[in-house]
This record gives C-alpha cells, sequence and structure tokens, in this order.
C-alpha cells in the first residue's frame, strides 16, 4: 500500500495525510540543512534525513492504526525525540554554530 492510499484505505481523506506529512517533515528538513550549512558539519543533514524518514515511516503505520490516540501519538513521541537529538547536536556544536548563523547575517544585525 502506497502512502497515498494509507489514509484513503482507512476512510480518512488525502488532504490529512499531506497535511501530516508537511506538517511534520518541513521543520525537521528546513532545521537540519539550515543548521548544517551554518556550521559546516553534515551530522545536522544526516540528523535531518534520518529523523525524517522515522517521522515518514512512524506516520504511515500510524494512519493504518485504527486508534485514533495512537495516530496522534507516536508521530508527535518521533517528533519530540527528533527535536531532543537536534538540542544534544545543537549543543555539541555550538560554536560552530553560532559562527555560521553569525557569519549569515546581514550587516549590522548581530548588533
Amino acid at each position: 500500500m502506497s502512502a497515498g492510499t494509507a489514509g484513503a484505505a482507512a476512510g480518512y481523506p488525502l488532504w490529512r495525510w499531506y497535511a501530516a506529512l508537511v506538517g511534520g517533515l518541513a521543520p525537521i528538513l528546513l532545521g537540519g540543512f539550515l543548521a548544517s550549512a551554518a556550521a559546516d558539519r553534515l551530522i545536522f543533514a544526516g540528523w535531518a534525513l534520518a529523523a525524517g524518514a522515522l517521522y515518514v515511516t512512524v506516520l504511515h503505520r500510524t494512519f493504518l492504526a485504527a486508534k485514533p490516540m495512537v495516530r496522534r501519538g507516536a508521530p508527535l513521541a518521533v517528533w519530540l525525540g527528533a527535536a531532543a537529538l537536534f538540542a544534544l547536536l545543537a549543543h555539541r556544536h555550538w560554536e560552530e554554530l553560532t559562527l555560521g548563523f553569525t557569519a549569515l547575517m546581514p550587516v549590522g544585525a548581530a548588533g
């Protein structure tokens, strides 16, 4: 069963699937790729790809689940776990992130 038919097969409109997909995946990918560009570290891009793949997999599985609480809770738990791991990575590479974001800011915005 493809990702697009998961919601339709369970009786849910497809817009719910795509809204949950874009709403959860966009912040993960944007945050990881932006941090990777600023810090010049590939570990943030790897985090974004791994967290995004895990989020999509769990989201697909939970859209097939019959219980609404499982459908809401599992992707949220994955998203919060990914955010905690991102915070750990940001703490470890804080100096590179600070230098990178300062370099990307317009002149005068750094204070």
